[in-house]
């Protein structure tokens, strides 16, 4: 009985999960347009922000899956990704004259 239950749950896991299980599919996730909903057409509006999040897009895919090295690669890259998109922030506020810190 228990043994059903962890394949059950691991089927719902799996049907659930919102992430890539390849970089492969992750990068042709990220430079495909979204399909649109059943019955309808992708609208200037989707191809513009589609357009101007092209970079980031891009950019993100970068980060590993979370299925490699048991998340724990997502992880690291994400956190460096974060550490470095600050300083960029930071120096182009200090280049606006902003002051940065305390």
């Amino acid at each position: 009985m228990i043994d059903k239950f962890a394949v059950m749950m691991q089927y719902h896991n799996e049907a659930l999960s919102i992430g890539t299980n390849t970089w492969i599919e992750q990068i042709k996730n990220a430079m495909s347009m979204p399909e649109p909903e059943e019955g309808e057409e992708n609208t200037l509006m989707d191809y513009a922000l589609h357009f101007l999040s092209f970079y980031w897009k891009g950019i993100m895919a970068i980060i590993p899956p979370e299925s490699y090295c048991g998340g724990w690669g997502t992880f690291v890259v994400s956190l460096i990704f974060v550490g470095l998109q600050t300083a960029i922030v930071g120096d182009l506020a200090g280049m606006f004259g902003c002051v940065v810190g305390i």
